[in-house]
């Protein structure tokens, strides 16, 4: 079974899934906002991929009452545009990210309330755990994860170059991280199970690797620095480049599984402000296996 995360590591101060109260809400929410959200999706052109099908599925109806389980906020103190809210069983699409307080005309642009609408209804079903997804998927997310890590930090690191042989350590990793953080592998089994992602024998490092919690994003980055994988990586920088290259809802996606598999859903969609369109340019291959899974998942 998937794992979800309540709160943030590297995100300090930003609820993963909100907790508002009903009089809380009304301070913040947009009057009849799902309905000029809808109306600004209506007057464009829908998406041209699998997500045209989740989309007007939710606003068609097939899922009941679902179309309209939204609350569209303006908060400035919450940082990202999109949540699950668990008290009071809303998708919340906050559109102060986009620096609005209404929706008028094109603001926000109907691109990005479309990826919203869709991403949050997935945060959804994923913490609602609605979705069965199998271990399987840990593959194309590992290789697609290690050779991202790889591009963005390798070439200080030297992997790209003269330390290229603690590759596979990042790939072996990388593996223990999402094992543990995304599908709740527990080390009595992870530590296995990541070999057959990675091209490398790490057994003798076994009791080096039992003080880490792979499940969280600190020690997996700790973990990285303290074998030489990337001697000296910290979370700081770790935080400050994935931000600056990739933008805060991956960041935010690389701690919480059910991020991860909103923002990857919706990652084709240009112009969606979640993620640059760049980010298959990293692994094509993995990329499109991973888009490929949440096409029959959540169209379902």
């Amino acid at each position: 079974m998937y794992k979800i995360k309540e709160n943030f590591n590297l995100l300090k101060n930003i609820e993963n899934y909100t907790h508002y109260s009903t009089s809380e809400i009304k301070r913040y929410e947009i009057e009849m906002g799902i309905d000029k959200v809808y109306s600004t999706i209506r007057m464009n052109k829908p998406p041209s991929n699998f997500t045209k099908n989740i989309l007007q599925n939710i606003m068609g109806g097939k899922y009941g009452k679902m179309a309209y389980t939204y609350k569209i906020i303006t908060n400035e103190n919450y940082k990202l545009a999109i949540s699950y809210d668990k008290n009071l069983d809303k998708n919340i699409i906050n559109i102060s990210f986009y620096d609005a307080t209404e929706i008028y005309g094109n603001k926000p642009d109907y691109r990005a309330l479309t990826a919203c609408v869709i991403s949050s209804h997935i945060l959804n079903r994923m913490y609602n755990k609605s979705v069965n997804i199998h271990q399987e998927l840990a593959g194309p997310i590992i290789s697609f994860m290690s050779t991202l890590f790889l591009s963005i930090f390798g070439k200080q690191y030297g992997l790209i170059g003269a330390f290229s042989n603690r590759i596979p350590l990042l790939k072996y990793l990388t593996g223990c991280y999402v094992l543990a953080s995304f599908f709740g592998l527990q080390n009595t089994t992870l530590f296995e199970t990541a070999k057959q992602y990675a091209n490398v024998d790490f057994r003798q490092n076994i009791d080096e690797l039992q003080h880490y919690d792979f499940s969280n994003i600190l020690d997996f980055i700790k973990a990285i620095s303290e074998s030489k994988t990337m001697h000296g990586f910290s979370a700081h920088e770790f935080t400050h480049k994935i931000y600056r290259f990739l933008g805060i809802h991956f960041l935010a996606a690389l701690e919480d599984f059910g991020r991860f598999m909103a923002l990857m859903t919706v990652a084709d969609l240009p112009g969606n402000s979640f993620v640059p369109f760049s980010l298959k340019k990293y692994n094509q291959k993995e990329y499109q296996k991973i888009i490929k899974t949440c096409s029959k998942l959540f169209t379902l």
